[in-house]
């Protein structure tokens, strides 16, 4: 596992820098939408929510049942972090992992027969827990500008770590591969955490990449500050494409019982 500590994806602003908030915030609105891509026979996203925890997850085309993956993983996490003893996120990925493996009735150090990306955040008091594999991602909006909170695990950005950057869009094909997604051997998962300071009035987004893949930063910025959580995810699959697309956004602050829209 490694925990981040600071953004390592090029195009995100820096200016976000976190102070402490104020305690006891609470969810005051979400929503999602999740479509199917003009590519796929049925949409292999998958979501969740419970409490203070939401997930999203694309399972993986390339590799059977992907749509079984993805349900499967955003489902275990609902499971695990939502018990009065709460886990570690790392345990709970490991947890959703195990039981992605066991409906594709791989075992261990097996060749994984499905996969699929896992994005999902826990929220407490004046704080995020994020927790990530693959190449779904995480964003904190704030101000009109958005942040990402999670690294794709891709060979480009095992590339970029090493300062190689891809001089041609003609490779970005063959870079988009992932280095790490639920399904694979458990000694081979890599597992990012990240704690974030929350404030009224922000806003997270959690996403596939049949949303930002489709976008440049900051129209993604732009679509995902509009109007109220189930406007903005509205505005984010509406530039969906081929792929399947999730857009779940979750809007912090002060007030009475939480409310909730759904896709």
């Amino acid at each position: 596992m490694s925990v981040l500590e600071d953004d390592s994806t090029s195009d995100t602003p820096r200016l976000l820098i976190d102070q402490p908030g104020p305690q006891n915030l609470v969810v005051v609105d979400w929503a999602v939408l999740s479509v199917q891509g003009r590519q796929r026979l049925r949409n292999e996203d998958a979501w969740a929510q419970g409490g203070p925890v939401f997930a999203v997850a694309d399972g993986m085309g390339g590799l059977a049942n992907g749509n079984q993956a993805s349900a499967v993983a955003v489902n275990a996490v609902l499971r695990y972090w939502t018990v009065r003893d709460v886990p570690s996120a790392e345990k709970v990925v490991r947890a959703a992992n195990a039981e992605v493996r066991a409906a594709a009735g791989g075992a261990s150090g097996e060749v994984p027969a499905s996969g699929t990306t896992l994005s999902a955040l826990r929220i407490g008091n004046d704080k995020a827990l994020a927790v990530h594999v693959g190449d779904s991602r995480v964003y904190r909006v704030r101000r009109s500008q958005a942040e990402l909170l999670t690294r794709d695990h891709n060979l480009r950005s095992e590339l970029l770590a090493t300062g190689i950057v891809p001089k041609s869009v003609q490779s970005l094909g063959p870079l988009r591969a992932l280095t790490s997604y639920l399904g694979m051997p458990d000694q081979d998962l890599q597992i990012d955490v990240r704690s974030v300071g929350l404030r009224p009035g922000d806003r997270i987004l959690l996403c596939t990449d049949g949303v930002f893949g489709e976008i440049s930063h900051r129209q993604l910025a732009e679509l995902a500050g509009v109007g109220d959580a189930a406007l903005a995810a509205q505005s984010l699959i509406a530039v969906a494409g081929a792929d399947d697309a999730t857009a779940m956004v979750v809007d912090i602050g002060r007030g009475d019982a939480p409310r909730s829209s759904r896709g």
